[in-house]
């Protein structure tokens, strides 16, 4: 039965599976630009200029830490960090080598479960280790300063921690 209503619904079509990868493909591309340009901007500016600004910052610890120093000061840290070269490299290298390790794991045919734990396990150990190098050279610096400065610091990571949680 065929129905000349008007209004009825006609023939349903169906998107062809290449449209359909065309639009996904499409899609993930404008994604992966957009993650580019935020990425850029995030480091400072797309002309790079500014983009050394927060260098370290991860191994320094939190970011709003980071972001409350004076520009100066990250700059005293940096190069406090860069004397710790050959620490954090050989601590990046171990991270790679378990990341590797667990991505073995993770693709073997059965699931270890105790083994994969005990990667991330390792893996947190590490990067402990690593944000401890960037701690003990921020509260290095924080004692340095003067009462002054720490009190400016404390304003500065205060309107910024206030901020994020808007």
């Amino acid at each position: 039965m065929t129905s000349d209503t008007p209004g009825a619904a006609g023939p349903v079509t169906r998107t062809a599976l290449w449209v359909k990868m065309l639009l996904a493909l499409s899609l993930g591309l404008n994604l992966l630009i957009v993650g580019i340009v935020l990425g850029a901007l995030g480091r400072g500016g797309l002309d790079g200029r500014d983009g050394d600004r927060f260098q370290g910052a991860r191994e320094l610890g939190p970011l709003p830490f980071v972001a409350a120093l004076e520009p100066r000061d990250r700059r005293a840290l940096g190069r406090a960090l860069r004397n710790q070269a050959e620490p954090l490299r050989q601590n990046r290298e171990m991270l790679r080598a378990r990341f590797d390790a667990l991505l073995e794991a993770l693709r073997a045919e059965t699931f270890d479960r105790r083994a994969v734990a005990a990667l991330i396990a390792e893996q947190r150990g590490l990067a402990v280790d690593r944000q401890e190098i960037g701690e003990r050279i921020l509260l290095d610096h924080l004692a340095s300063i003067s009462h002054g400065d720490r009190m400016q610091y404390a304003d500065r990571l205060d309107n910024s921690l206030r901020r994020d949680r808007r």
